[in-house]
C-alpha cells in the first residue's frame, strides 16, 4: 500500500467513525424526548414556570412545597438560598426556556443597582400535572 492509499483508507475510517458517532448520539437525543425545544416567552409553560419562581421568592418557605419529590435535600437547600436572594416578583424578568428531555430550563434575571443584572439557571419537571423545581445553575 502506498502512502496516499494509507491515508485515503485512515481519512475513510476516521470519517466513517465520526458519522456513526453522529448517528447514535442523534438517536440517543430522539429516545429522550426529542432533544431541545426552545418554549416561547407567552407560553403557558413559561407562565408557570415564572409562577413557580415567583411564589418562592415571595416566601422561601414555601421552597419545598415546589420541589420535585426526587429532588435532594442539598438541592432543596440551594434553591432556599437562592430564593432567600431574589427579588420581588416584579423584578424578575425570564430570558430563556427550552425543555431538554423530561425537563424545563428557564433562566430568570434581575436587575442589580450597578453592573450587570443577575440571573439563575432553575430546572423543573412535570410531576403530577404541575411543574416541580429539580434543581438550579447558579
Amino acid at each position: 500500500m502506498t502512502m496516499d492509499a494509507r491515508r485515503k483508507r485512515t481519512v475513510l475510517l476516521v470519517s466513517g467513525a465520526g458519522a456513526l458517532v453522529l448517528v447514535l448520539a442523534w438517536f440517543l437525543v430522539a429516545r429522550m424526548g426529542g432533544g431541545l425545544r426552545q418554549v416561547s416567552g407567552e407560553s403557558a409553560e413559561m407562565a408557570e414556570a415564572m409562577r413557580v419562581i415567583e411564589v418562592i421568592a415571595l416566601d422561601p418557605a414555601r421552597v419545598p412545597d415546589y420541589m420535585a419529590s426526587d429532588a435532594s435535600g442539598i438541592a432543596v437547600r440551594m434553591v432556599t438560598d437562592v430564593a432567600k436572594r431574589l427579588p420581588g416578583p416584579e423584578s424578575l424578568k425570564p430570558k430563556s426556556a427550552a425543555w431538554w428531555g423530561g425537563y424545563l430550563r428557564i433562566t430568570v434575571s434581575w436587575p442589580r443597582p450597578e453592573g450587570e443584572p443577575l440571573e439563575r439557571t432553575f430546572f423543573l419537571k412535570r410531576e403530577g400535572g404541575e411543574l416541580r423545581i429539580t434543581g438550579l445553575q447558579t
